[in-house]
């Protein structure tokens, strides 16, 4: 996906829905449950919302910790959120009192498919070579 994305196989992000993902550990002291009373009242001005959160069945792989998915109407959307003065003030929280991973990832277009993604990653392997 990055080798895509940094060959600019991709369309145009800005205009597309922009989804969070969250892979974190269960908040289990005062500051990790501190920063979940207060992070929704972040993300609403920034027109975010929850997609899913909890635990996951995992059937391949491992996925340690609880899966969080967020939606924003766009990447400049998510972008000021997640930069907000609101959010990096409770930030440290959670990224002090857990083991999360965070990823942002632009919603794919309307005429997407798996096989012209091949087709378009082929492309830019002979493109580089």
């Amino acid at each position: 996906m990055w080798a895509a994305a940094h060959h600019g196989i991709r369309g145009s992000p800005r205009s597309r829905t922009r989804r969070g993902a969250f892979r974190a550990t269960p908040p289990t002291d005062e500051a990790g449950l501190s920063y979940l009373e207060q992070v929704e009242a972040t993300v609403k001005p920034y027109g975010g919302k929850w997609l899913a959160n909890g635990e996951v069945s995992v059937v391949e792989g491992a996925w340690p910790g609880l899966v969080v998915l967020m939606e924003f109407p766009d990447r400049a959307a998510a972008d000021r959120w997640y930069n907000s003065a609101e959010y990096q003030e409770i930030l440290p929280l959670r990224a002090n009192n857990a083991i999360s991973d965070v990823v942002l990832i632009d919603s794919l277009p309307a005429d997407y498919t798996v096989r012209g993604f091949a087709q378009q990653v082929r492309a830019a392997i002979q493109a580089a070579s």
